[in-house]
C-alpha cells in the first residue's frame, strides 16, 4: 500500500514539473512602453528627466508602441500630466527641449486644490529637461 502511493506521488510530481518554465518566459524581455527609471525624487525617461515633489505619485500611462505618458498626482488633489510628443502640434502647448522632442504639459485641478499645488506644479514643470 504504502509503496503504490509513494509512485503516485513520484509520478504526479514528476508530471507537474512540465508546468514550470526552466527559463523566464521571452515576453518578459520584451514588456512594452518606453522604459524609464523613477527614483525617490526625480525620473529618467530617457527623453527626457523631471523631478517631482514628495509625497506625490507617479503613474505611468502610456499604451504600449505609443510615446511616453506621465501623470504626477498630488496627494491633496490636482495632477500634472506630460506627453511626449514628435514634431510640431499645432493648436497645443509644448515645451520644446534641447534633443528635439516635445513634452505636452496638461496641468488638473481639483475642486479644492491645496495652497501650494500651485507652487509644487511649477516647479515640476520648471524642472523638465533633456
Amino acid at each position: 500500500m504504502r509503496l503504490t502511493q509513494f509512485v503516485c506521488a513520484l509520478l504526479m510530481l514528476a508530471g507537474c514539473g512540465a508546468l514550470l518554465p526552466a527559463r523566464p518566459p521571452s515576453q518578459l524581455a520584451n514588456t512594452p512602453g518606453a522604459p524609464i527609471i523613477i527614483s525617490d525624487r526625480n525620473i529618467d525617461a530617457g527623453v527626457f528627466r523631471v523631478d517631482y515633489p514628495p509625497a506625490w505619485r507617479v503613474v505611468k500611462l502610456n499604451e504600449a508602441g505609443g510615446g511616453l505618458h506621465l501623470s504626477f498626482v498630488a496627494p491633496d488633489g490636482g495632477s500634472v500630466t506630460l506627453a511626449q510628443v514628435a514634431g510640431d502640434t499645432e493648436g497645443e502647448q509644448i515645451l520644446r527641449l534641447e534633443n528635439g522632442w516635445g513634452v505636452k504639459v496638461t496641468i488638473e485641478l481639483t475642486d479644492t486644490p491645496s495652497p501650494h499645488f500651485s507652487r509644487q506644479a511649477q516647479s515640476l514643470v520648471d524642472s523638465i529637461r533633456s
